[in-house]
C-alpha cells in the first residue's frame, strides 16, 4: 500500500502546486489592477487636468498682454507662469502613462539643460524674427529647448529688466511676444493631449482592455504598470536629491554653484523642492487606502515601516520650510547652507526608505529610472 500511496501524493501536488501558483498571480494581478486604476484616476489625472487648466490661463494671459502690452500685463504674464510652473511640478516625475509618449516630457520641460542649449537656441530664434518658425506644427517640431517652460522663464526674468524688451514698442519686442505667445500655446496642447491620453487609458483601464499599453505608455502587466509608477517615485528623489539640491550646494560653502539650482532666474528653486516633496508624499499616499501605501500589508512590519516613512516625510517638509532664504542664496550663505544640507539628508532618508524597505513589503522591485546614466 506504501508503495502507491507515494506516487499517488507526487501526483497530487504537481497538480495543485501550478493551480495554488496560478491563483496567486491571479490576485497578485487583481491587486495591481486596482492600484494602477486608483492611482491614474485619483493621483495623476487631476494634476494633469490642473496642468491644463494652467497652462491654458497661461496662454490667455499672454495672448492678452501681447494685444496691449503694459508692465501690469507684464506682472499677470509672470503670475500666470508661476501658477503653470506650480502646476508642473507635482508631475515632472512622472513617466509612466501618455506624458511619456512624443517627447512630451522634454518638450514640456527641458531641464537640466544641456551646454546652456535653451539660452543659445531661444536666442538664435529670437534674432532669426521668423514669423513661420512660430507656428503650431513648427514650434511643436522645434527643438526641446525652445518649445517649454525654461523657454518661457528665460524670456519673462532673464536679465535686468526683461519688461523692457516686451514694451519697447518695436519689432523685436513684438516677435518676443509672439514667440512667448508660441511657447504657451504649445505648452497647453500638449497638456491637453496628456489628458486625453489618461482619460482613454482610465477608460481601458477600468474595462480591464488596456491590452499591452504601448498606444497609453503602460506597461503590458498591471505588476508592471504599477512597477512602472514605483519607478516614477524614485526618480523624483533622485531629481530633488541629487539635481535640484546636491547640485547647486556643490563641494564647499566656498564653493557653491547657485546658478544650477532650478529655477533660479524666476526665484523657485526652493518651492519646486517644496511641491516636489509634496507630491511624493501624495504619490507614498494620504492614507492607507491610497497610494502605494494601500498595498502595505496590516500588522505589525507594515504599521512600522508606514510609521517610518510618514515622519520622513513630516522631517524633510520641516526642513525645507527652515530654510531661510532662496536656495541659491542659500547654499552660499553660512547661516542658509546649514539648513539646505539638512533639508539634502532628510530627502535621502525618505528615499532610503522608500527604495530600499518599502519594494519587498508591497511586491515591487527596484528598476531603472530616467535618470539612471545621466
Amino acid at each position: 500500500m506504501s508503495s502507491m500511496r507515494l506516487p499517488c501524493a507526487w501526483l497530487i501536488l504537481a497538480i495543485l502546486l501550478p493551480l495554488a501558483a496560478s491563483a496567486r498571480a491571479q490576485s497578485d494581478d487583481a491587486r495591481f489592477q486596482s492600484f494602477d486604476l486608483a492611482m491614474a484616476r485619483d493621483y495623476l489625472l487631476p494634476r494633469y487636468q490642473a496642468l491644463a487648466q494652467a497652462t491654458d490661463k497661461q496662454e490667455q494671459s499672454w495672448a492678452a498682454f501681447c494685444r496691449h502690452p503694459t508692465a501690469d500685463g507684464f506682472g499677470t504674464v509672470r503670475s500666470s507662469f508661476q501658477a503653470a510652473m506650480d502646476a508642473w511640478m507635482p508631475v515632472q516625475h512622472v513617466h509612466t502613462g501618455p506624458a511619456s509618449l512624443q517627447t512630451r516630457i522634454d518638450r514640456i520641460y527641458f531641464w537640466p539643460e544641456r551646454r546652456n542649449a535653451v539660452t543659445k537656441q531661444v536666442a538664435t530664434l529670437l534674432q532669426s524674427g521668423d514669423a513661420a518658425a512660430l507656428a503650431p506644427d513648427r514650434i511643436a517640431t522645434a527643438s526641446v529647448a525652445v518649445q517649454g517652460f525654461p523657454a518661457l522663464q528665460l524670456l519673462l526674468y532673464d536679465g535686468d529688466d526683461p519688461a523692457h524688451l516686451f514694451l519697447s514698442g518695436d519689432q523685436a519686442a513684438a516677435y518676443r511676444c509672439a514667440y512667448g505667445t508660441a511657447v504657451a500655446r504649445n505648452l497647453k496642447a500638449i497638456a491637453r493631449q496628456i489628458v486625453e491620453g489618461w482619460t482613454a487609458a482610465i477608460t481601458a483601464m477600468a474595462a480591464g482592455s488596456v491590452g499591452s499599453g504601448s498606444e497609453f505608455g503602460l506597461q503590458v502587466s498591471p505588476k508592471e504598470t504599477a512597477q512602472q509608477m514605483f519607478t516614477d517615485l524614485l526618480t523624483l528623489f533622485q531629481l530633488v536629491g541629487d539635481l535640484k539640491l546636491a547640485l547647486p550646494l556643490g563641494l564647499s560653502l566656498d564653493n557653491p554653484k547657485p546658478k544650477l539650482a532650478e529655477s533660479w532666474r524666476s526665484g523657485r528653486s526652493l518651492r519646486n523642492v517644496e511641491l516636489n516633496l509634496e507630491s511624493a508624499q501624495a504619490m507614498y499616499g494620504k492614507d492607507r487606502i491610497s497610494g502605494f501605501r494601500s498595498l502595505l500589508p496590516a500588522g505589525a512590519d507594515g504599521d512600522g515601516l508606514d510609521q517610518q516613512i510618514t515622519e520622513a516625510f513630516a522631517a524633510a517638509s520641516s526642513s525645507s520650510a527652515a530654510v531661510p532664504m532662496p536656495l541659491d542664496a542659500a547654499v552660499g550663505d553660512p547661516g542658509g547652507r546649514p539648513e539646505v544640507e539638512a533639508l539634502l539628508a532628510d530627502v535621502r532618508r525618505v528615499r532610503d526608505l522608500v527604495g530600499q524597505k518599502l519594494p519587498s513589503a508591497i511586491g515591487l522591485s527596484v528598476g531603472f529610472n530616467a535618470l539612471d546614466g545621466d
